[in-house]
């Protein structure tokens, strides 16, 4: 057995299946947001564009409840060594065993996958990732200036205490998961990644998921 609590946000019995028999990976059931959520409560909670289809609003709401559960469950139970990744992403244990987080990153929460992205968004198609060793695994810091992560692939908790600092955020509403994480890494709330990733995606399920249709991503982001 792996010494981290790895949990995968899932809702689909079918995309759970290739992790159903491997017990390093633990189950946490998310919200579907088009069965369990109203668009009232939806709308009074979560800031949108105004022409933003309700179909978004379900899936990010669904989404964001997942992660904030399943944080808050960690910092309830006082749950360490956690890996939270979505049922679109896979963990490469043999790095991750081979690696030790605990004394890497031990009092930070750090990205172990995710995307390059630019500070602006209009800048997406003209953005030039930054470049690390790919050989070596190495903590590093987001410069949030030059580029952000995004996309919730996978991200290390080391301590319970710490799963607070994912629940900080400010404002009327809360906005999608991905959008808040990246809020926290230009306040220097979050700042440290793990490269090369080591949660990277399973393509088959990526692909038909809203991060491949709005990225258009080319492979499963090893290199992010």
């Amino acid at each position: 057995m792996s010494k981290y609590n790895i949990f995968v946000i899932n809702i689909s019995d079918q995309r759970w299946e290739k992790y159903k028999d491997d017990r390093r990976y633990g189950r946490w059931i998310g919200w579907n947001g088009k069965e369990e959520l109203e668009l009232d409560w939806i709308n009074e909670r979560y800031h949108f564009y105004w022409n933003a289809k309700d179909n978004l609003r379900y899936s990010v709401a669904g989404c964001s409840e997942s992660h904030l559960s399943a944080i808050k469950h960690i910092r309830d139970f006082k749950i360490n060594n956690v890996i939270i990744i979505e049922d679109d992403a896979l963990i490469d244990f043999e790095a991750l065993e081979k690696l030790d987080l605990p004394r890497m990153c031990p009092n930070e929460i750090c990205y172990v996958g995710g995307m390059f992205h630019p500070p602006v968004l209009k800048n997406l198609k003209t953005f030039e990732p930054p470049h690390y060793d790919k050989i070596n695994y190495t903590i590093n810091t987001i410069e949030p200036k030059q580029f952000l992560i995004t996309n919730a692939h996978g991200y290390y908790i080391p301590k319970y205490e710490l799963a607070e600092q994912l629940l900080s955020f400010k404002g009327a509403k809360r906005r999608a998961i991905d959008v808040e994480f990246k809020n926290l890494q230009k306040k220097r709330v979050l700042t440290k990644f793990l490269y090369p990733a080591i949660s990277t995606l399973h393509m088959e399920d990526a692909k038909q998921g809203f991060t491949w249709s709005k990225y258009k991503l080319k492979d499963n982001l090893h290199y992010y």
